[in-house]
């Protein structure tokens, strides 16, 4: 009983407490909002700069590689609009590969994400992972022989670096290398 009593009490008096705390305090500081630091991330943040539906699709895939490409979907996000294409390459090698770009319009390009059934390490594989991050990294010219060196040495592993602008992800399950912006 003495215990009930005393649960009681700690229960009213830190109800009482609390309630007269929040109708009478009032907390020290400004009521404005700060402003956000110069390098917070930004909207257009969230899309890889420079890099284009048409410089992977069109430029890369079809019209060097002779890839088909197809638009899969388009499903409504928190974010908006997000439009899916997949490529593959012609004939038997189609069910061997694939590249699928995530984007938000031509210019708003938020993922390239390439998988390869070839086997993991192998020779096939590690050229799409290496040719898919020199594509990405065409707009930073500077970084393109860094990126496509990181993405075929680390085909086969769970690993991701961020060079410039843009996160490469290299993953096993499935295997698979992709590209995304580094906020």
């Amino acid at each position: 009983m003495t215990v009930g009593l005393a649960v009681i009490a700690l229960l009213c008096g830190g109800t009482l407490g609390g309630g007269t705390g929040w109708l009478t305090g009032k907390p020290d500081g400004s009521e404005t909002v700060p402003p956000f630091a110069e390098d917070f991330p930004r909207g257009e943040q969230q899309y890889m700069q420079g890099v284009t539906v048409s410089l992977v699709a069109d430029d890369w895939l079809i019209k060097s590689n002779k890839w088909e490409c197809e638009d899969l979907s388009e499903e409504e996000t928190d974010l908006g609009k997000v439009d899916y294409k997949t490529c593959r390459p012609p004939g038997d090698a189609s069910s061997d590969m694939s590249v699928t770009i995530h984007s938000q319009g031509e210019d708003k390009v938020r993922e390239v994400n390439a998988t390869c059934w070839e086997g993991v390490g192998s020779k096939a594989c590690k050229s799409l992972f290496s040719t898919l991050a020199d594509t990405v990294f065409i707009p930073q010219d500077n970084l393109r022989k860094q990126a496509s060196d990181w993405a075929a040495k680390n085909s086969g592993t769970e690993r991701f670096t961020t060079i410039g602008h843009i996160r490469l992800e290299a993953n096993l399950e499935p295997n698979g290398m992709r590209a995304i912006p580094a906020i």
